[in-house]
């Protein structure tokens, strides 16, 4: 019986450890409630068009997800994936800007990044959640 005590408490111990372990270190970890994705422009450019697709396809989908509203530097849109969200695949995103240039990503795994900052020369920066 005392054996048992022990064990179940030590079993606590761990559990208890392995919670505060990463909350002491500042990790911070995210749970993702909704399939959705925000992209912040911080390009010092304004995008005038927005494409995602799913990678496995060799075109562009062909609805802009900014519907005819520029995003200017510093702004930020949230893209709603209720009706075609896919766990699975890799998603492609093209921005365009008003000087008619563009940058490309390929391949982004959109269910653990939930915010794309485009960053200046088509850099980017990624919250990820796990």
């Amino acid at each position: 019986m005392r054996n048992k005590k022990f064990f179940a408490f030590l079993a606590m111990a761990a559990l208890v450890i392995g919670t505060l372990v990463p909350v002491a270190m500042g990790e911070r970890r995210i749970v993702r409630a909704a399939p959705d994705f925000t992209l912040v422009n911080n390009s010092g450019r304004t995008i005038v068009n927005v494409y995602l697709s799913p990678s496995k396809y060799a075109d562009w989908a062909p609805e802009d997800e900014l519907n005819d509203r520029p995003l200017r530097h510093g702004e930020s849109i949230e893209i709603d994936f209720a009706d075609r969200w896919d766990h699975i695949q890799p998603y492609d995103l093209r921005v365009e800007y008003s000087n008619g240039t563009y940058d490309e990503w390929m391949e982004l795994d959109l269910y653990h990044i939930y915010e794309m900052g485009i960053e200046r020369n088509g850099a980017s920066s990624y919250l990820v959640a796990d």
